[in-house]
């Protein structure tokens, strides 16, 4: 018979000199091949972990028995094929299929009878059994040490601030970095700095980063540094935060501080959410595409009377290809009162009030599915498992299969029903459910129509959000302004480019 020996180590194995070598394995399984009259026709070797088949070794001697090249494959211990069990039985299924014999050494596995696969299958599960509670113990002692007050990460890159003592077995200050962090909280909590104005400060000093390479500071790192209990002494567990056993390199206060002022910062997001006008973020430019700034003007007349405006612009500028673009500017209450009035418009229209009453009752529609049919669906398949069943039944009374056979599959059977069943009473509690949301049409639609009552009532972040749900875009042009509200086609209105010296009603225009 041709055999194949296949020989793995992992990397922690190949570092000691026993057993387990590739040179043991190579030897013990050609002495088990000549004891049986085998040629062995190829060895074939991996230095890598058994937790899956993504090794060139493996790959090579699965490609021989697909191939018919194998009559019989030779491993050391079962251990060695693999150490997952689903990836053994698959392997075992592949060469029964293509009638070629395995066989374990230190086993004595003989796969030609089904006492050997069974005990080839009890193997596999305590070989899987084995790595698991590896890793389960490694979790484990990376979790005490967590609570133990002790860092856990790669000992190699320790964090900006520290280096790692071997000796000590935990993190230890590196006087250099150690003076950056405090630096860095100091702009932070003293001088008010932005994490974008520390950063450009880091890389103008020419600080180096953490990595010892080049690669300049950014206010994310910034972020993860302030946001880092490590500094004042403390060990992030993932379920609660404990005293650390290395030395802080700010006190409390000093964290706390910094944490109270990321807080603060996040709560206030984006400028266009702060800005007091209520288009702030959507007018772009007709001609270029860039989005609108808002700037507040200011004039004061001759008999001391201050006017105050808002424009939205953005000055000429050369674009891609040297294509000029002559800029964009419009008055900032000018722009709202065509766009309020185009989304009043808009609101009246019976397509539009057509189109949210189907846009509302999709979107009740779990998944994109329809319910009804997937109940429909559901209870055809429950026919076809008792239908099965039965055929099955039919199979055992006729002696066509066993008594195992047929339990295995009832059993499949029987677990496919119950998830059925679990599914149709889901559905029909969401069905029950749905009949008490139905859209009214008359209610929508009475509703757009006195948009100008719901608009009162609306708060200034409420009237912002609902543009910004119905408004796809705002352009901005030379004498114009192009809109396109939800579901309605494009519309150019005329709007002057005139500033803000124009007297007008300081009431918020409705639309």
């Amino acid at each position: 018979m041709q055999a194949f020996i296949y020989c793995r180590v992992s990397t922690e194995e190949q570092s000691r000199e026993d057993h387990y070598s590739l040179e043991n394995q190579e030897l013990r399984a050609r002495q088990y091949a000549d004891q049986r009259g085998w040629q062995v026709v190829q060895v074939l070797k991996d230095t890598k972990s058994g937790k899956d088949t993504d090794r060139p070794g493996f790959k090579r001697m699965r490609k021989a028995v697909e191939d018919g090249r194998a009559e019989v494959v030779l491993v050391y211990r079962l251990d060695r094929l693999s150490r997952n069990v689903r990836d053994v039985y698959d392997f075992i299924d592949l060469v029964q299929k293509q009638g070629v014999d395995f066989a374990s050494i230190s086993e004595n596995f003989d796969t030609t009878t089904a006492m050997g696969r069974a005990m080839v299958g009890v193997a596999a599960v305590f070989a899987q059994l084995t790595r698991e509670m590896i890793a389960e113990n490694v979790r484990d002692g990376l979790a005490r040490r967590a609570e133990a007050g002790k860092w856990n990460g790669p000992k190699w890159n320790p964090p900006i601030g520290y280096t790692y003592s071997v000796e000590q077995g935990e993190l230890t200050p590196d006087p250099v970095g150690a003076d950056i962090i405090r630096q860095i909280y100091r702009w932070f909590t003293v001088d008010k700095l932005g994490t974008y104005a520390i950063a450009r400060r880091l890389n103008e000093a020419g600080v180096p980063k953490p990595t010892g390479t080049n690669t300049e500071w950014h206010q994310t790192g910034i972020w993860k540094l302030l946001d880092s209990p490590l500094y004042a002494g403390y060990i992030d567990t993932g379920d609660q935060v404990v005293r650390a056993t290395h030395e802080p390199l700010i006190d409390k206060d000093t964290y706390r501080l910094a944490r109270e002022i990321v807080k603060s910062r996040r709560k206030q997001g984006p400028r266009t959410k702060t800005s007091p006008n209520l288009l702030a973020g959507i007018p772009r430019c007709a001609g270029c595409d860039r989005k609108l700034v808002c700037q507040a003007n200011e004039w004061e007349g001759q008999a001391g009377q201050v006017r105050k405006w808002s424009t939205f612009r953005h000055s000429p500028t050369e674009f891609v290809g040297a294509k000029k673009c002559e800029g964009a500017y419009v008055n900032a209450a000018t722009l709202e009162e065509i766009v309020l009035a185009t989304v009043r418009e808009c609101a009246q229209s019976e397509e539009l009030q057509e189109m949210t009453v189907e846009s509302a009752t999709e979107h009740m529609r779990a998944n994109g599915t329809d319910p009804g049919q997937q109940l429909r669906e559901l209870q055809a398949e429950l026919g076809r498992l008792d239908a099965q069943f039965t055929r099955w039944a039919d199979r055992l009374d006729a002696g066509l299969i066993d008594e195992k056979q047929f339990g295995q599959r009832n059993a499949q059977l029987m677990e496919r029903r119950d998830h059925v069943q679990r599914r149709v009473a889901e559905i029909e509690r969401e069905l029950a459910e749905r009949e008490a949301l139905e859209v009214s049409v008359a209610e929508v639609k009475r509703v757009l129509t006195d948009l100008d009552a719901l608009w009162e009532a609306m708060t200034f972040e409420e009237r912002r959000e609902m543009l910004r749900n119905v408004i796809e875009y705002v352009k901005v042009g030379k004498g114009f302004v192009v809109l396109k509200v939800l579901f309605l086609p494009e519309r150019r209105v005329k709007a002057p480019r005139g500033g803000g010296r124009k007297k007008r009603s300081s009431r918020a225009p409705t639309p």
